[in-house]
């Protein structure tokens, strides 16, 4: 029985019931002498092979964040922030990123914040990020602040310095991220936007 080397097949599809196409792929295409028409269709399969092979539809593309389909790849999301947002961090944080069922959030280092403001708050408050089960993965200082000012801001320690207890500390399976406040302010017009660097890892 011939085989696609042969019969000439090497890099596109078979091209009868005797061959098949990984048979096809096996072996290159000789490409020596004058270029003809089934040439060129040959050259035309291999690439189509090819493309398809590496091309995923696009309802095999998923966000990461709704249906992760690859792990453990450094993303950075950007949060903005209103006066109101900030006012009230305490009473209603803010998600930064969404809960994922399966899966688990590992903030990186360092993660930036831009502050704008030309009147400060009533008072400061610490804002901390946590996962919305309650584990603590840092603090951002200076956000809210009673000082005006514009700040870029460098957070150097969003992560985990000790084991998390999944009872005391909150479990960060399958939890958003949230921002919190130590306590709710007034006045002030500040705004901020965050860039959060994060990996999205599947659970154990």
């Amino acid at each position: 029985m011939a085989n696609a080397y042969s019969v000439g097949g090497g890099g596109g599809r078979a091209a009868s019931f005797t061959e098949n196409d990984a048979d096809a792929l096996s072996m290159p295409y000789d490409l020596s002498g004058p270029i003809t028409s089934d040439t060129l269709q040959q050259i035309n399969e291999m690439f189509d092979l090819l493309f398809k092979g590496m091309v995923k539809r696009k309802s095999e593309i998923a966000v990461l964040e709704d249906a992760p389909a690859v792990v453990q790849t450094l993303l950075i999301k950007e949060v903005s922030l209103t006066v109101a947002q900030l006012r009230t961090l305490n009473s209603s944080p803010v998600e930064l990123l969404p809960a994922v069922n399966g899966y688990t959030y590992l903030l990186l280092d360092p993660l930036y914040a831009h502050r704008t403001s030309t009147v400060g708050f009533s008072a400061g408050a610490t804002t901390t990020v946590q996962y919305g089960g309650g584990g603590t993965i840092g603090n951002i200082s200076s956000l809210v602040s009673a000082t005006a000012a514009e700040l870029l801001i460098i957070a150097d320690t969003p992560h985990h310095t000790t084991t998390i207890n999944y009872i005391s500390d909150g479990s960060p399976v399958n939890q958003s991220v949230v921002l919190k406040g130590s306590t709710d302010v007034t006045g002030g017009d500040s705004t901020a936007t965050l860039r959060i660097p994060y990996m999205l890892v599947e659970n154990f």
